[in-house]
């Protein structure tokens, strides 16, 4: 396995379809080298079990909160490269293939996101994901982890930063910034 593709959720029925869709469309990597990986956080609508017709493998957590299940997601992971993408996200243009080759094509471990895109109309909300995006692009220059709806990891980089098992504390400085 090549790719692991971890998607925390909570009570996100109305998303994950639209997000496991949207990935086999826009990725050109053969199935069998990537594996779809759902963390639930406890959803009480039926997340778990659409979750369950979709993709390859369904970890139910009691615990709840994003990071503890990017971490649960890490663990089961059996890819080289990791990729946390939030269920209400949609891929286009072959973004994970994109990114994958890159990753597999550079002689440094890698880690990152990709701007965001609005769907929305209206000036507003294209000025708040310019801004988004806008910062995410500073703090890279200045913190060397990623952060957003779209991650991508070596994930041999990743466990470099996990050791005595201590992966939430990677994601959480993610997740708080």
């Amino acid at each position: 396995m090549k790719i692991s593709i971890i998607i925390p959720t909570l009570n996100e029925k109305d998303y994950l379809p639209r997000l496991i869709n949207s990935i086999k469309k826009h990725t050109s990597i053969s199935k069998r080298d990537y594996e779809l990986i759902v963390v639930d956080g406890g959803s009480i609508d039926n997340t778990v079990s659409i979750a369950r017709k979709l993709v390859n493998k369904v970890v139910v957590l009691k615990k709840r909160g994003i990071g503890f299940a990017r971490n649960k997601g890490v663990k089961v992971a059996s890819g080289d490269y990791l990729f946390f993408i939030d269920a209400d996200t949609i891929i286009e243009n072959d973004v994970i293939t994109a990114m994958y080759t890159r990753m597999k094509e550079s002689k440094r471990p890698m880690c990152g996101t990709v701007n965001m895109r609005v769907r929305l109309s209206g000036l507003t909300p294209r000025l708040i994901f310019a801004y988004i995006n806008f910062v995410h692009k500073l703090l890279a220059c200045f913190w060397p982890f990623a952060f957003g709806a779209f991650i991508f990891v070596d994930k041999n980089y990743l466990m470099q930063f996990a050791v005595l098992g201590r992966i939430w504390m990677v994601m959480k400085i993610m997740i708080l910034l």
